[in-house]
């Protein structure tokens, strides 16, 4: 995947434009929190018909999306990245099985970590991943239509809003850090600070304490690029409110790690928790390198 990083440059204006359109999705102020958005039942087996009870999934700006590296957009605005408090260890992290995916919820002892992007700050909330039933299949975006094992999110919130809960609903209220895995032979990943408390959630709400750890044990940092689009939550009620960041850094887990979270107990007795790639329905992807 040595395209994975390869440098181009185009525009953010537009994307910055697309990411402050109103959202119409009927029924939106009903909902105010990640709680209420956890307790609505879906299932993966039958993604595609999520729009039939929330509108909203059927909706233009969709994720997650196949990136096709021959149709990036350089960033010709100097957009910075930066990164805020990635380095530090946090007073508690709790790993818990919800159901739907293995969560990573932390408590930090001043400020939680956040990101800059365009004057705009995100203050991370937690994180979360999303696999499949084997190697090749389960990351939720794709790369020229390659799907890899693992994927992770950092989920932040705009600092405009007092809490995540009252960003949930706003336009411009979240931003989603994502990373794809790939397996690795060897005995060490970078998923290895939670493999052994993953086997300690294998059932459906059970929850684990963690030794903290930075969340720059990802490898979250301006070393590499980024790419960026306008997007959706990815599950019911498919908010479209998410500005989209993809790490060109491809993360490792080995093939056993990867058995410890294919045998996470999911609602609905399902045994994966991804959903099928979108349309990008004309919108841009930009790189930062």
């Amino acid at each position: 995947m040595h395209q994975f990083s390869r440098k181009v440059i185009l525009t953010y204006a537009f994307l910055y434009q697309i990411v402050n359109i109103k959202l119409q999705c009927m029924g939106m102020e009903e909902l105010k929190t990640d709680n209420i958005k956890s307790s609505i039942r879906y299932n993966y087996f039958n993604a595609h018909e999520w729009g039939n009870n929330y509108s909203e999934c059927y909706g233009n700006r969709q994720s997650p999306i196949n990136i096709d590296l021959s149709q990036i957009y350089p960033d010709d605005q100097g957009v910075n990245l930066t990164f805020h408090g990635y380095d530090v260890i946090p007073k508690e992290m709790k790993l818990l099985n919800n159901g739907q995916k293995v969560n990573l919820n932390v408590e930090w002892v001043d400020f939680a970590p956040f990101v800059t992007i365009a004057s705009s700050n995100y203050i991370f909330d937690s994180l979360h991943f999303h696999w499949g039933i084997n190697d090749s299949d389960g990351s939720e975006h794709t790369f020229n239509y390659t799907s890899f094992p693992l994927e992770m999110h950092l989920v932040h919130y705009s600092d405009k809003y007092e809490s995540f809960e009252k960003a949930l609903n706003q336009s411009d209220g979240l931003l989603v850090i994502g990373t794809v895995f790939q397996i690795n032979e060897g005995e060490k990943s970078d998923i290895s600070p939670l493999a052994e408390s993953i086997l300690l959630i294998k059932n459906k709400s059970n929850s684990t304490t963690v030794e903290p750890f930075p969340l720059s044990t990802f490898k979250f940092t301006t070393e590499h690029g980024y790419y960026i689009y306008n997007g959706s939550v990815t599950r019911p009620l498919c908010w479209e409110n998410v500005l989209w960041i993809l790490s060109t850094q491809i993360l490792s887990v080995t093939k056993e790690e990867m058995q410890c979270f294919r045998s996470i107990e999911l609602l609905n007795n399902e045994k994966f928790n991804h959903r099928p790639i979108q349309s990008l329905n004309n919108r841009k992807i930009i790189y930062i390198p």
